[in-house]
């Protein structure tokens, strides 16, 4: 019995380890990639916006689910980089999320199980913050006007997605959003993020802007085209 607990507990160190050089290897490979992204690069996204005046059924989520305001003890849950397994991807939301928490901008909400567990994270932000927003974002999200809010940094854990979070989640905010005397809202999604850009649609928003992020040499411009009114409704 001693003999295999102590075999047990050695697979186990051993598993720990190769987990944190997988981690280590995927950190290394994500700094090359950004600093080959900064050299050089062209990034798209869609600018959807949403009329809180159009009304729209979402879909019931599977599971019961909760909205909080972000909580001290959610934090490392979503922040934690060294948790085993996690993709390249994973590990880089993480570190965006860990990023956005520290510039202070409000306000983050996490999404909860009838457990009590954090399950989804998410930004709804309204004007009071554009100072942080232009701080944060540089000129990549310009400045919201008093009836405008923003839904930023959308995350769902590996676990529980496929589980219709993101489009309850987004029916949420716009019922907080209408209470506090918001008309408008706007997502900026990478234009390869299909998922979240079927959950928005779902929620009425429609496309209205591109924006193409051009890094040349450590330095970014954004661009903005406005599309016709008509654009989000094909």
């Amino acid at each position: 019995m001693v003999k295999h607990t102590t075999h047990t507990k050695r697979n186990t160190s051993v598993q720990n380890i190769l987990s944190r050089l997988r981690t280590a290897f995927n950190i290394t490979t994500l700094f090359f990639q950004e600093l080959r992204r900064r050299v050089y690069s062209n990034r798209v996204y869609q600018v959807l916006r949403r009329d809180f005046s159009v009304d729209v059924v979402a879909p019931e989520p599977r599971i019961p689910l909760f909205l909080k305001k972000l909580r001290p003890q959610d934090i490392p849950v979503f922040i934690d980089i060294w948790k085993p397994d996690l993709s390249k991807e994973e590990v880089w939301e993480r570190i965006r999320i860990r990023n956005m928490i520290h510039s202070g901008i409000q306000t983050p909400y996490v999404v909860v199980t009838d457990n009590d567990e954090p399950c989804h994270i998410a930004w709804l932000i309204d004007s009071r913050e554009n100072e942080k927003v232009k701080s944060f974002f540089k000129k990549r999200i310009p400045p919201l006007n008093a009836d405008e809010v923003l839904f930023e940094l959308v995350f769902t854990l590996k676990e529980y997605r496929g589980l219709g979070i993101q489009p309850w989640r987004i029916r949420e905010f716009i019922e907080k959003s209408v209470q506090s005397g918001a008309r408008w809202a706007w997502v900026y999604i990478k234009s390869t993020n299909d998922v979240s850009l079927k959950n928005v649609a779902i929620n009425a928003f429609e496309l209205c802007m591109i924006r193409t992020d051009k890094w040349r040499f450590f330095r970014c411009q954004s661009e903005f085209i406005l599309l016709p009114e008509d654009t989000g409704n094909h």
